[in-house]
């Protein structure tokens, strides 16, 4: 088991080294329709907070890349929503949805989702 320290430590050797810090505090499931590829979906900060200013929604259905397919994924098992309450660093290999700090009555954006294909060794 390991302790407070042991455990921050390998949050940040598993964290994304990027141009900035992807904060995270929740998590969708989406699953494919036509090949049924499932995919844990990182919400960034300030995804999905109804209510408060600047809120931004995320899309029910994203396309699906997994080996060259071109299908949809839908949000599905809505009752394995994650919500973490408090936010922490994206991860090697998670894939998220991105807030659009550039039009904040926007959409999250899932341009990123594939990271995971891209740094397999990050």
């Amino acid at each position: 088991m390991m302790n407070r320290n042991q455990e921050y430590q390998e949050n940040i050797k598993n964290t994304i080294v990027s141009k900035r810090t992807v904060m995270v505090d929740k998590a969708f499931h989406y699953r494919c329709t036509t090949c049924g590829h499932e995919e844990v979906m990182w919400l960034e900060k300030g995804l999905e907070n109804f209510g408060r200013p600047g809120h931004q929604p995320v899309p029910f259905s994203i396309s699906c890349k997994y080996k060259g397919c071109r299908g949809f994924m839908n949000h599905v098992d809505f009752h394995k929503d994650l919500y973490l309450g408090e936010s922490r660093p994206l991860k090697k290999g998670e894939s998220w949805f991105e807030y659009d700090y550039k039009n904040p009555s926007g959409c999250g954006d899932p341009h990123k989702m594939w990271l995971k294909e891209e740094n397999k060794n990050a």
